[in-house]
């Protein structure tokens, strides 16, 4: 009687530390996909506005005439749109930061890091951790011949805002550039406060060109919400950013990046010509 021979089913096995790279690298997939989503959405919006108020402007030529009774549907229509996108957006942070703090979770969990590797207030790593995972991104690119990149932000008038509008506002501070942080990088790019209002970010597989969008993100960011609060005083941001070398020595590069955010190698779109400690 013949038998039914089935064929080995190969399965593949893949270890921990893999499995969490591969979930760091889709969740980075998922910031670019949500940031060009945004991008393409913004401009198909601008341009159907365009169309709307000024359609000559677009078709030369011809004279394109709208009938009024219908432009307060199609306004109506634009504006439902904005904000249908908007909640969308909000939707996806929010998903994305809830993925991000999971991920951080269990690496701390993998990796057995005490829960003092982790900053209680803004959830982002302690500067504890940042010694350890500098050594592991300086070992990881000498053996895969890349480069990665250290960024530092500091608030310059942090000691100003707490002596003027007392602790709360200081930390309130520390909160707002933590929370701007995490919107400009990937998920696959390590936070750390390593002091006050100090925040060092280790940027993997980057080199120093390309961590010039989150740098510009960042600006934008706080330039915005400088314009907007009204809480009384701003925040006025120093970064330095540093790119590795195949055999760089981690203290040297995290002295050499505290020296270019002192230095304020980059300068934000508002005014910071005043004296740091001023408000």
């Amino acid at each position: 009687m013949a038998q039914n021979v089935q064929s080995p089913v190969m399965v593949t096995q893949i270890s921990p530390q893999q499995e969490l790279d591969l979930e760091l690298k889709q969740l980075s997939a998922r910031d670019l996909s949500l940031r060009s989503i945004g991008v393409l959405v913004v401009t198909i919006i601008a341009t159907g506005f365009l169309c709307l108020v000024a359609p000559n402007l677009l078709w030369r030529g011809q004279t394109i005439k709208i009938d009024s009774e219908y432009l307060p549907q199609l306004i109506s229509g634009f504006i439902v749109l904005v904000v249908l996108f908007n909640i969308y957006l909000l939707d996806q942070k929010r998903r994305m930061d809830r993925s991000r703090q999971a991920l951080i979770s269990r690496l701390m969990a993998e990796a057995c890091l005490p829960k003092s590797f982790l900053d209680p207030a803004t959830q982002t790593f302690a500067r504890t951790f940042l010694p350890q995972a500098l050594e592991k991104a300086a070992e990881d690119a000498e053996s895969y011949r890349n480069v990665f990149t250290l960024l530092q932000a500091v608030v310059s008038n942090f000691a100003s805002v707490r002596r003027r509008f007392g602790e709360d506002a200081g930390d309130h501070v520390v909160m707002v550039l933590s929370q701007i942080l995490k919107s400009s990088f990937r998920g696959s790019d390590l936070i750390c406060r390593t002091a006050g209002a100090e925040f060092t970010v280790i940027l993997l597989d980057t080199n120093e060109h390309q961590a010039q969008s989150p740098v510009a993100r960042i600006m934008r960011a706080v330039d915005k919400w400088n314009k907007t609060s009204d809480v009384g005083y701003k925040l006025w941001l120093n970064i330095g950013i540093c790119e590795s070398a195949n055999d760089s020595d981690p203290s040297k590069l995290l002295e050499e990046v505290r020296h270019r955010c002192l230095a304020n190698q980059y300068r934000p779109a508002f005014p910071v010509s005043a004296a740091p400690e001023s408000v």
